[in-house]
């Protein structure tokens, strides 16, 4: 893919029968500089793991001090903040005060294990935090879908998630380190 191009749209067509969640979602990613295929897939998985008619990805601010998605309702509260990578205990710590629901969507590469085996011990203590680590394997097949403007079907049962292309189908089965928090679809 030509990682000059700043913006990839994906109409995604989500069937998520763990949580009676069925809506189509048409999005329009911003690619952050240097960002691989294998990154920006992690986002659109992200979305989908948690997908509501609110949520949305948050401006790119360089850092994991804010949330990459948000779900605010329509008495701007938060109902959903969400990071993917590593966040330190201080940053959970803000986002947990600040939103009903906070959660963690690490690869399970070097650095995410690192991570959580460092941190693992001090989630303990967050009332409302999940924990979802997706495989390395997982990202590297969906990459290969990866295309200006993608067209996905995805349906999700038993937490399973099966992402279908045009040309494939790619299985993908989060692993949850920690879940605190049943996540309520719209």
């Amino acid at each position: 893919m030509n990682h000059k191009e700043s913006f990839i749209k994906a109409d995604i067509y989500i069937a998520d029968m763990d949580r009676q969640y069925y809506c189509d979602h048409h999005l329009r990613l911003g690619r952050y500089p240097g960002e691989t295929d294998e990154q920006l897939m992690l986002r659109l998985l992200t979305f989908v793991l948690f997908a509501h008619k609110e949520l949305k990805f948050t401006p790119f601010q360089g850092t994991h001090q804010e949330a990459h998605l948000l779900q605010v309702n329509d008495l701007e509260e938060i109902e959903n903040w969400i990071v993917i990578g590593q966040p330190s205990e201080k940053q959970l710590r803000r986002a947990c005060q600040k939103s009903p629901h906070v959660a963690i969507v690490t690869e399970n590469d070097k650095a995410g294990l690192q991570w959580w085996e460092k941190e693992q011990h001090r989630m303990a203590h967050f009332s409302n935090l999940d924990v979802v680590r997706i495989h390395g394997e997982h990202l590297q097949n969906l990459a290969a879908m990866c295309s200006r403007n993608m067209k996905l079907q995805i349906n999700i049962l038993d937490g399973e998630i099966l992402v279908h292309d045009h040309n494939s189908v790619v299985m993908v089965r989060p692993e949850v380190l920690l879940r605190t928090h049943a996540v309520q679809a719209a």
